[in-house]
């Protein structure tokens, strides 16, 4: 599912936890837009009927994002038609980056989406490796839960848990981690450094 809007995080975040909380789904993979606004991916185990999968998402839809309007959500696969997932590219007009993210970053992208510079294969791999498949089994139970009348008591869209492996805990951390990286440019781990002090200096400003 993708989201237009990057002030639809809460609604992001708290769709993320449901998901586990709620469905007993393995955590999704999100993704940060190089335009504006989200992405959140949930792997299959093995192929299911489109027609199954268009009645989980908008079993999604219905308890999970009932005040997020529908014309800044996206379904894939729509509804009305089969339309490719936006995988993470550089944005051609901002020319800013989408990528994968920890959940515990997401807020970051609020004012600002995407990333200045190009993610690091290497980390992004690391992240997608600890994301676990949902079963046939696991689509089905979570799929009857969606279409049953009492659906269990949602979570809310707070403080989200990191992802599974490869995530980092806070902005400053992200950043060590890029300047720290030799197999980043020399250019990126410089603007790295520029961003770590211009978010440290904010910090104490604000303390």
């Amino acid at each position: 599912m993708s989201f237009a809007r990057a002030a639809d995080w809460p609604a992001v975040a708290g769709l993320y936890g449901n998901i586990q909380e709620v469905l007993g789904l393995p955590a999704p993979a999100i993704s940060v837009s190089g335009e504006a606004g989200y992405a959140l991916w949930l792997a299959l185990a093995e192929p299911q009927p489109v027609a199954q999968l268009q009645v989980f998402l908008a079993g999604l839809k219905r308890v999970f994002l009932a005040d997020v309007p529908e014309q800044f959500l996206g379904f894939h696969p729509d509804a009305a038609k089969i339309t490719p997932a936006p995988l993470p590219l550089q944005h051609p007009l901002t020319g800013r980056w989408s990528a994968f993210i920890d959940p515990g970053m997401g807020s970051m992208f609020v004012e600002e989406s995407g990333l200045e510079m190009a993610p690091n294969p290497l980390r992004q791999a690391e992240m997608l490796a600890g994301i676990k498949c949902m079963t046939t089994a696991d689509f089905q139970r979570a799929l009857t839960t969606l279409t049953a009348e009492k659906v269990p008591a949602c979570v809310s869209g707070g403080d989200v848990p990191a992802a599974p492996g490869g995530g980092f805990p806070d902005p400053a951390s992200f950043l060590m981690a890029v300047m720290n990286d030799p197999a980043v440019s020399m250019e990126n781990r410089i603007r790295a450094a520029a961003s770590l002090l211009a978010h440290t200096g904010a910090a104490r400003h604000g303390s």
